[in-house]
């Protein structure tokens, strides 16, 4: 386990987010498509992308705003929480 100095010396972590792709006719189907390119997303796939990308950019904005409220009060991000 690290300290939490050591952790303030290393350095942000980077954040890594995976995103399944939304919905397409074939896997409501079914359908396994090994097709590299894929299946277009179907209407249903396109609100679940735009959802999903509307998410991460409140989420991307409200982590900025902490990490520059971190930095205004000096505080190492790993007791901002």
């Amino acid at each position: 386990m690290i300290t939490p100095r050591e952790a303030e010396l290393s350095g942000p972590v980077p954040l890594l987010i995976f995103v399944r792709h939304g919905e397409t006719d074939a896997n409501v189907a079914g359908w396994i498509d090994h097709d590299t390119a894929g299946e277009s997303l179907n209407a249903r796939g396109c609100q679940q992308a735009q959802a999903v990308a509307a998410y991460l950019a409140r989420d991307l904005r409200a982590r900025r705003k902490r990490e520059r409220a971190n930095l205004s009060l000096a505080l190492p991000s790993f007791l901002s929480g």
